[in-house]
């Protein structure tokens, strides 16, 4: 399910691509080795990470794993591995080089605030685990988990046709996990999509080992897996309802008072807006007081993200006299993603 749910503009199924073809390179490389396929997996690695910035987990992983084969005496194969990498690093520099002076400013909008941005420890981090078996719901994702969790150990005890690959598509997550913790920031599982090609290698290592036992249980897996998937998309709300939303404000709101929208921090309602005058109360409704006073006799409260509503801010609101008129449930962001309308009585 993840891999349907997370297809948009925000580059996540590149970054599973980048991961997926730069391993494939290496594997290739041991068994046909040919010089241009190391400069391949520097430009590959460089797009990658250009694509999305958490994707540097994955070389700082692989690169963990070519130092401990240098360790090993695999010397001469991880030589040349982590002078490839050393080239991405110079090809990635230069892609972010038009936006070097921007970077700083991203960097703060990746810090996390306290009591209101997602952590490691809270319901993302459970989520980018649950993601392993491909789904962000505790049931759905149980089966893919326990072939996951099969294959690892398959692949472990296996030869270095399965367990180099195994470390290489899945080291970047622990990388990322200590990034999270050293830059303190937040995260949404979705930043981690780097990992899928390496959970679906796991599943499907694990399901060809019962299928050579077995074929039976292994089709019965295959079922399982299948239907859980199958039931999760099919009963998920839809990702964030706000035009839904905002179609009904327009239906029942006099067009000639303001509606105030309490927001993250861009004002995407005015998409859906049509001729209704909106006000905005960005970062979950932190000025909505002074825009509930700016406004003229507003009736119509449009709350993004209720579950990060302060506490103060439903004060305020109800000391306005406004109550929860209607609700539109979305998955997006563990099921946060909901709308609600409230009215002024």
């Amino acid at each position: 399910p993840v891999c349907v749910l997370e297809v948009e503009a925000r580059g996540y199924s590149l970054m599973a691509l980048a991961a997926a073809a730069t391993v494939w390179i290496v594997v290739r490389q041991r068994r046909q080795p040919r010089a241009w396929r190391w400069f391949a997996f520097a430009i590959v690695t460089a797009l990658g990470v250009w694509t999305h910035p958490v994707t540097v987990a994955v070389p700082l992983g692989m690169g963990l794993f070519f130092a401990f084969g240098w360790i090993r005496d695999d010397r001469a194969f991880a030589r040349v591995a982590l002078w490839s990498l050393v080239i991405a690093a110079l090809i990635t520099i230069t892609l972010y080089a038009p936006i070097i002076p921007d970077i700083r400013q991203t960097g703060r909008m990746f810090a996390g605030a306290p009591g209101s941005s997602p952590g490691l420890f809270g319901v993302e981090g459970l989520a980018t685990l649950l993601q392993l078996g491909g789904s962000w719901l505790w049931w759905a994702a149980v089966p893919g988990l326990l072939l996951f969790a099969a294959g690892v150990v398959i692949a472990l005890r296996s030869g270095r046709r399965l367990w180099e690959p195994a470390c290489l598509l899945l080291l970047g997550l622990p990388v990322f996990a200590l990034m999270i913790l050293l830059a303190d920031s937040w995260l949404y599982a979705r930043f981690s999509f780097f990992t899928i090609p390496g959970a679906i290698l796991m599943m499907t290592i694990a399901l060809d080992r019962v299928m050579a036992w077995r074929p039976a249980p292994g089709l019965v897996a295959i079922g399982v897996v299948i239907a859980a998937g199958f039931v999760d998309l099919n009963t998920r709300p839809p990702k964030q309802p706000l035009r839904e939303a905002m179609l009904t404000v327009r239906t029942e709101a006099d067009a000639t008072r303001p509606v105030v929208v309490i927001g993250l921090r861009h004002e995407v309602a005015s998409v859906y807006a049509g001729d209704l005058d909106l006000r905005f109360s960005l970062d979950h409704g932190r000025d909505v007081g002074e825009q509930l006073a700016a406004a003229n006799d507003p009736e119509w409260l449009v709350i993004m993200y209720p579950r990060h509503l302060r506490l103060e801010t439903a004060h305020t609101i109800q000391g306005w006299g406004f109550e929860r008129q209607e609700r539109f449930e979305g998955w997006v962001d563990q099921g946060n993603g909901a709308i609600e309308l409230w009215r002024r009585r």
